[in-house]
Parts: C-alpha cells; structure tokens; sequence
C-alpha cells in the first residue's frame, strides 16, 4: 500500500525474511538521508501487520486505516516540533504502547526515525526492550547517522544499509507520491539529477506525513519544486557562458566576480553541479572524461570555500577558467 521505488535488494532481502517469518525483532535502517528509509520501513510494518489480522478484522478496512495513519498496532516515534532530541519520555511512551496487547493484529510495529536523535536517557530506556523483546512486537530504527547511536543499542539491532536513489527512483517517487501530470514530470527531470539520490536535498522536509508518507499539500509541493526548477533553469542559463566555443576571459571573469558578490549560496552550487551531471550523462564516449573532470573540480572547489573560507572571487575565477578553458 505504500509506494516504495528501489532498493531492490533490501526488499528482496526484507521480503524473504517476511515469508520465512524471521524479521528481527529490532532493525536498523541506515543511510543518507532522503532515500527512502521510512518508505520502507512504513512498508515493512505494513507487511507484517495486515498479515496477521485478526479473524474479524477486514482487510481493506485495515488498509484504509494504514493509509489514514490510524492503525492502532502502528506506533512512529519523531523528534516533536521545535525539538531537537527525542525525549526519554516519548520512548517511555512508546514502550508502555508496545507493552499492550495488539488491537486489530497480532503483532505491534513501531518505527523510531532519527534514532540518532533519542537523548541518552531516551537510548537508554530502550536497552530493557531491546534485550526482552516481545515475540509479537517489531521495532525498526531509522537513522543517517548511525554513529551517534549507543553501541548498546546498536549492538542489538540488525543493520539493512540503504544507498541513494537511482535518478529514475526519484521521478518514480515524485511522480507518485504527487500525482504529478506527464508534464509536470518532464519539467521536474532536472531536480531529480540535481537530487543525487536523495529527497532531503530537494527541500521536502516537513512537506509529508511521516506516519503516512502522504504529501500535507501536494499543490504547494509541487508550486515549490516548479519556482524551485525555474530558478535552477535561469542559473543553468547564467552558466552556459562557460560552456560556449571559445568564451571570452573577461565574460568568464565578470560572471565569477557577480557570483562572488552574491555570494555563491547551495542553489548556485547546485545548478553548476546539475548542469555538469547532466552534460556528463549525455555526453560521448569521447568527452566524458572531460567533463568528469569539471565537475570533480566544481565538488573540490565547493569544499574548498565552505571549509577554509577562501576568498570567493579569486576561488571563482580559478574554477571558472579552469571549466571553460579546460586542460
């Protein structure tokens, strides 16, 4: 019931551990973020829920109330508004929750996203439930930075790795979870490039339900990627100076010192990426090397004037002539 595009392996994997009835009682899915991990792990619960309804429980009723983000068997755990831990007393929560007897299943699912998150006290709460756990009872942690979590938590959790997304996934993402038109698909093709795998580096924090993964506002969505997509195209523009047949020193030079005065903020940068990936992709055999090169220097050259705080006008000429003038 809930869309979930990729990962094929963890799915094949996730699928054959659900047939076998061997899910691990605690899970941990890790990777960047923006990839899918809630998607899957929503997934998952549903698998192992709706499949062991109650005799008279119906089956479509049960799906709506999944949809709906209802089901009494399904508990999520976030970081609430305007914090950022996860409290020990939102985990005692959800502990005494899993302790009740299932209402509509058999079993109890619940999901921790941003495990990281969890305070010490609140990790620490977790250890009795991790160490007991409930035969009917599954949890599955979510986090991208699985290094902050206790090691006595995750010593107890089995690990599924999650990577980025294929570009497709991403339109296929989109494009679901939306509705978006054909159209509006096209025009949104280069966001997915620009994505490089991931969701979160499209801004959609806070545009879904966790719970459900059901866009708040499609509409409103879909108006922010469009102004989003506009800009990015008008910045692609501003960068094709660099990519015509013999460009000029002092056009290279004059774009690099507006943008320096701007400064160069991440929707510049991410254009200029965007633009290079995309030549990259379509380019021959022939060229590919070259322009491989460009955008490891645009990546290097990023890095470089965020984290030693270079001065942007002379680090922006260097790139500059270095991608139009190209060795």
């Amino acid at each position: 019931m809930f869309p979930v595009v990729g990962h094929e392996p963890q799915i094949s994997a996730l699928s054959q551990l659900v047939a076998n009835e061997k899910v691990p009682h605690a899970l941990l899915f890790s990777g960047p973020p923006g990839v899918g991990k809630l998607t899957v792990a929503r997934w998952l619960v549903a698998e192992l829920l709706l499949h062991s309804l109650r005799p008279e429980q119906s089956l479509e009723g049960a799906k709506k109330l999944f949809a709906s983000g209802s089901f009494p068997d399904f508990h999520l755990l976030a970081t609430e508004e305007g914090k950022k831990d996860i409290s020990v007393e939102q985990v005692r929560s959800l502990i005494s929750a899993l302790s009740l007897r299932p209402y509509s299943s058999r079993r109890t699912g619940a999901i921790i996203d941003e495990a990281h998150r969890m305070s010490i006290a609140a990790a620490n709460s977790l250890l009795k439930t991790l160490e007991e756990p409930n035969p009917d009872t599954f949890l599955i942690l979510i986090s991208s930075s699985p290094q902050r979590i206790p090691e006595t938590v995750l010593s107890r959790c089995q690990t599924i790795q999650f990577g980025p997304l294929r570009t497709e996934n991403v339109m296929d993402a989109l494009t679901s979870a939306l509705q978006l038109s054909p159209e509006q698909a096209k025009s949104l093709e280069p966001l997915a490039i620009e994505s490089q795998g991931s969701l979160a580096l499209l801004g959609l924090e806070g545009e879904f339900n966790q719970k459900t993964g059901a866009p708040l506002d499609a509409t409103q969505t879909i108006s922010k990627l469009e102004s989003r997509q506009k800009e990015a195209a008008q910045l692609a523009q501003r960068f094709s100076i660099l990519w015509r047949d013999e460009p000029s020193d002092t056009a290279v030079l004059s774009l690099a010192s507006e943008l320096a005065a701007a400064p160069m903020g991440d929707p510049e940068w991410q254009a200029l990426r965007t633009v290079i990936r995309t030549r990259l992709l379509s380019a021959p055999a022939s060229e590919a090397t070259l322009w491989a090169d460009r955008l490891e220097r645009v990546i290097e050259s990023e890095k470089l004037i965020r984290e030693r705080n270079l001065q942007p006008a002379t680090a922006l000429s260097k790139l500059f002539l270095h991608l139009s003038h190209p060795v």
